[in-house]
């Protein structure tokens, strides 16, 4: 079966859950796809890590060196496959249809997958925390946000699903809810539509300069990944 799939990830200091995810999407997809991944600078060993996985690898020459939003673009312009699926970090797959929102990518529909106001200008857009795209609309678009003094805000993705619209295109979003796992700690994790789970800025804080500063309540992130690991059977 011709491959028709590329997965990119874009990492910094994340590999509990690159592991995760890398096991996730390995149990979980049954067709041909490929992953690309662009480490930001990771010091936590991730980068050794994933030069013994089945994955193309790019390394930033600089912490966080690129913007997420300008490394998914990188990855895309290394896609040779016709659709793209942009995986957050700390997004895994949680069900065999987890590949669902890539079925609903035809001649009209560009863009799949979650959708949910937390953009700036749009009351929703398809997300790029789990997003499937045509490669062809994505190579002439850009994940990149616009923030200019003047104007109209941009969230990373937000202007992908505008200039779908103003090209005449469609696109499928999916519902998102919040995980009640403990209501002590916020952000709460989200399950997409029972397809994937995201974990929410426990890695991707560290990749956009603008979320760079964020901090969680103290034990967030070990509660996250101990409940994962009992959940999941992890030996790591």
């Amino acid at each position: 079966m011709k491959t028709r799939l590329t997965i990119g990830i874009v990492t910094y200091n994340a590999l509990f859950y690159n592991k995760l995810a890398l096991m996730m999407i390995e149990r979980f997809t049954n067709e041909p796809y490929e992953i690309l991944v662009y480490d930001n600078g990771s010091t936590d060993g991730s980068r050794e890590w994933f030069e013994n996985q089945d994955v193309k690898l790019f390394r930033s020459l600089t912490t966080n060196d690129r913007s997420h939003g300008s490394a998914l673009d990188y990855l895309v312009s290394q896609c040779k496959t016709p659709i793209f699926c942009a995986l957050d970090a700390d997004a895994f797959p949680v069900s065999e249809n987890w590949l669902e929102p890539m079925n609903e990518i035809d001649d009209n529909v560009v863009l799949s997958g979650i959708g949910r106001g937390w953009g700036y200008t749009l009351k929703d857009y398809v997300h790029p925390s789990y997003l499937f795209g045509k490669t062809e609309f994505l190579i002439n678009n850009s994940f990149q946000h616009r923030w200019p003094d003047v104007g109209p805000k941009y969230d990373t993705g937000e202007l992908l699903t505008e200039n779908a619209d103003k090209c005449g295109h469609s696109v499928r979003m999916f519902k998102v809810t919040e995980v009640d796992f403990d209501r002590r700690f916020t952000p709460k994790p989200c399950d997409y539509a029972g397809l994937v789970w995201h974990v929410w800025w426990s890695s991707r804080k560290t990749v956009s300069p603008g979320l760079a500063g964020i901090e969680f309540e103290s034990g967030y992130h070990e509660y996250c990944q101990e409940l994962f690991r009992k959940k999941y059977n992890l030996d790591f």
